[in-house]
């Protein structure tokens, strides 16, 4: 790399390079690239070539933090400035911000909902946890 200059590669292209995913056959993801998800909204994800997808599978490797909620975003993202990690860092955020809830949902049952907001990120305070009987109420009355 010694004298060689700098290029700025696509997302996609770093993607490709530099990321192993477990349930992709290798030879597939150099022919048909990454499936980068741009946008979220309720339980739906579109990707980067503009399919869209129910997100079935966001708590199986990460923490599902809210679709559409940019100030978690942007607070996740300021933490990772602020320690100099960069977007590496985002998931070592995460688990930190919700690692006792992450132990404690297993054994309870009568949770249905985990809402983080930017004082969880920022000030560390608890998330809010939503007994599972609020959301089925509130189906109820939406049905």
């Amino acid at each position: 790399m010694e004298g060689q200059a700098a290029t700025n590669l696509s997302l996609e292209q770093m993607d490709v390079e530099t990321t192993l995913h477990a349930f992709t056959p290798i030879h597939e993801h150099e022919k048909s690239g990454p499936h980068i998800i741009t946008n979220g909204d309720g339980i739906y994800v579109t990707d980067n070539k503009g399919d869209t997808y129910i997100d079935a599978m966001a708590s199986l490797f990460c923490v599902n933090a809210g679709y559409g909620r940019t100030e978690i975003g942007e607070a996740i993202a300021d933490q990772a400035m602020l320690r100099g990690t960069g977007a590496r860092g985002l998931r070592a955020i995460m688990e930190e911000v919700l690692l006792d809830t992450m132990y404690e949902l297993p054994s309870r049952p009568d949770i249905g909902r985990v809402v983080i907001d930017r004082r969880v990120v920022e000030e560390k305070v608890n998330p809010t946890l939503q007994p599972l009987r609020e959301l089925d109420k509130r189906r109820e009355r939406s049905a």
